[in-house]
């Protein structure tokens, strides 16, 4: 990553004019995961860790927290780890979960001062000329956005998006809040999430990302959030342990505490670490596991992990004199050593080359938690708009024929339809196709493309697949076509084998067709003027 950092400084020197407002050339990310554990963090005046914490300047700085209440001037934590706790109320009836839930909140267990974080990461990047862009908290969990002060009014259109998956929907300690914003034509959307507990509930876990992406949304209900962005980053303490008996496919064991098992697992985990033997631990991480068999955030990447696991760590205080000295990071007997805090990124296929991975790290300097902050670095080339703008020539259309969806169990379904979508879809027109046995369309479906040159490259086709027993709002998947890939393929003409996604996982369906681009004057293109309606979206005829 050496050229990347240097890549990385080279650009924040260099700006240039837009609109009267100084912007980067490439905008420079930060993505801050940390799960604060319930302990009021940086309590010293003068803790230099959050310098170690944030460093420098960056033109968007975005911070999660999770476990985020905690009392102003509590030094020792006088209830039991969150986890631990988690375990007791997994045995609990339902009746006593909501009535200590009740009980919590009349205690006033939260944190004494809400805004307690939000305004000691405000201080501390002023002299870096940052202001607080916006802060959304949900139960626990929080996230925080800081920009270069002359960059602020460049954020536009934002969107916010949340969803619980704690237990019995009474715990909000689990879940994810997320935001969406606009920046010189390109949308970026972030969501910080804290996922279920312990080792052996990694399909929990999985389940949590599918609820979070089927109940996430910034403009079309029936989309999830990540394909309605150019870009997404997602992280947060996503839960995923290193397990030595990982099995894909099969739901991992406990191995009880301070068994011969999890002594001997423990010691070689520690091994490998201090060996630094990081890329050999990743054939035990639970969740490169699941995203290399499209089980879980299909699309997604992440950099790679080059430094050592942040959870479970012992806090300041629980150092004795026993362990190493000097040591930042020593852990916890109880539990194995994990990877829980993550930074995942995406985006649109066209767009991938506009957004670069810098750097990835964590922070082992800051010691008040059992999680070790993390730290993304990232650089964003904008989609920058044109001085003038003049209004769209609606002078081309795609059109898709021999559509056919198969495997995954798709032929076998009696009834299934399409609905094609745009983003953006101010670019575009929709259309619904008819509903048809075997998912196989003879028919072609011609959508108008309200672009001009700049943007082709910024839009994708949405193919989403749909089950008439299933109805309109849920969908077998969704299939993504970039229409700049069909412009740039010989002809204009480009047949596609897309995979079908649903809420992050890979259904094992793909959609397959030809796609092709034709410009005003051409062969095929048609008359606009002449359409009809069918569940209720525009449906348009040859002529």
């Amino acid at each position: 990553t050496w050229g990347a950092n240097i890549l990385f400084s080279w650009v924040k020197m260099h700006r240039r004019r837009s609109h009267g407002v100084s912007s980067p050339e490439s905008l420079s990310i930060a993505v801050v995961s940390w799960n604060v554990g319930n302990e009021q963090p940086f309590p010293k005046r003068d803790d230099e860790s959050l310098d170690k914490l944030i460093p420098e300047a960056y033109d968007l700085l975005v911070m999660g927290v999770q476990e985020a209440s905690y009392r102003l001037g509590q030094t020792e934590v006088d209830k039991e780890d969150e986890e631990d706790e988690m375990d007791k109320l997994e045995e609990t009836e339902a009746s006593e979960v909501r009535l200590n839930a009740k009980q919590k909140k009349k205690s006033g267990s939260s944190v004494s001062n809400p805004k307690h974080l939000d305004k000691l990461i405000a201080a501390h990047v002023a002299k870096f000329e940052m202001v607080t862009l916006k802060v959304v908290s949900f139960y626990q969990m929080k996230i925080m956005m800081f920009v270069k002060k002359s960059l602020k009014t460049c954020f536009t259109k934002i969107k916010i998006a949340t969803e619980a998956t704690g237990l019995l929907g009474v715990y909000g300690n689990k879940g994810a809040v997320g935001i969406s914003l606009l920046y010189q034509g390109s949308r970026l959307t972030f969501m910080n999430c804290h996922l279920a507990a312990h080792l052996p509930r990694l399909y929990s876990r999985n389940s949590d990302v599918k609820e979070i992406l089927g109940g996430t949304h910034i403009f079309d209900r029936r989309l999830d959030i990540t394909l309605q962005s150019d870009h997404v980053f997602w992280f947060g303490d996503m839960n995923y342990r290193l397990d030595l008996d990982y099995q894909p496919g099969v739901k991992p064991v406990k191995v009880k505490v301070g068994s011969d098992k999890h002594n001997e697992q423990h010691q070689r985990l520690n091994q490998m670490i201090a060996e630094q033997r990081f890329s050999e631990l990743m054939q035990y991480d639970q969740l490169h596991q699941e995203m290399a068999r499209g089980a879980i955030f299909y699309g997604f990447k992440e950099m790679d992990l080059n430094f050592e696991p942040t959870f479970k760590v012992k806090r300041e205080r629980q150092i004795s004199e026993n362990d190493p000295p000097g040591k930042l990071t020593i852990y916890s007997d109880i539990r194995m050593p994990s990877y829980c805090d993550r930074v995942l990124y995406r985006s649109m296929p066209a767009l991938e080359e506009n957004l670069t991975p810098v750097n990835f790290t964590s922070v082992p300097e800051v010691f008040t938690s059992d999680h070790k902050p993390v730290r993304a670095t990232f650089l964003v080339k904008p989609l920058h708009l044109p001085e003038k703008f003049s209004s769209p020539s609606h002078n081309s259309q795609i059109v898709f024929s021999d559509l056919e969806c198969t495997d995954g169990g798709m032929e076998d379904r009696v009834g299934v339809y399409l609905i094609f979508t745009g983003y953006p879809s101010s670019l575009t027109s929709s259309l619904v196709s008819k509903s048809q046995p075997r998912a196989k369309w003879a028919d072609s479906f011609e959508l108008r493309l309200k672009v001009r040159p700049f943007e082709e490259k910024k839009l994708h086709m949405i193919i989403s697949v749909l089950d008439d027993k299933i109805g309109a709002d849920e969908t077998c998947g969704d299939a993504i076509v970039s229409v700049w890939d069909v412009v740039q393929a010989p002809d204009r003409t480009l047949r596609f084998t897309a995979p079908l996604i649903h809420n992050g996982t890979n259904t094992g369906a793909v959609l397959r067709g030809t796609a092709h681009v034709i410009r005003q004057g051409e062969t095929g293109f048609f008359d606009w003027s002449k359409r009809k309606k069918f569940r209720g979206r525009s449906v348009f005829q040859m002529v």
